[in-house]
C-alpha cells in the first residue's frame, strides 16, 4: 500500500508540474504514516502513534531513505565520520 500511495503522489506531482515527489504524509485518527521516495524503485513508510514527533520522523527518515536509494543504486555508503586511526605498531622480536 505504501507503493501505491506513493505512486499516487508521484503522479499528481506530475500532473501538477511541482518537481519530483519526496515524501507523502498520512494522518489518521490513531497515527500517522510518512512515506518517503528511496531512489526510483523503492519507498521507506515508517508509522508512529498519534502525537509523535513529526520533525524528528523526517529529519531521520529522510537521511536513512537517502541511504536506502544509494544501496539500490550501488553507489558507495556515505561517510559519517572519519574513521579511526589506531597507532602501528612494531612488534619485532
Amino acid at each position: 500500500m505504501a507503493a501505491a500511495a506513493s505512486s499516487l503522489g508521484r503522479r499528481i506531482s506530475e500532473s501538477l508540474a511541482t518537481g519530483a515527489l519526496s515524501e507523502v504524509s498520512i494522518r489518521s485518527d490513531d497515527g500517522v504514516l510518512f512515506i518517503y521516495s528511496a531512489g526510483p524503485k523503492a519507498v521507506l513508510a515508517v508509522m508512529g502513534p498519534m502525537g509523535s514527533n513529526a520533525g524528528l520522523i523526517h529529519l531521520e527518515a529522510r537521511d536513512t531513505a537517502k541511504q536506502i536509494g544509494d544501496l539500490i543504486l550501488d553507489k558507495p555508503p556515505r561517510q559519517l565520520c572519519s574513521p579511526l586511526r589506531l597507532p602501528r605498531h612494531s612488534f619485532a622480536g
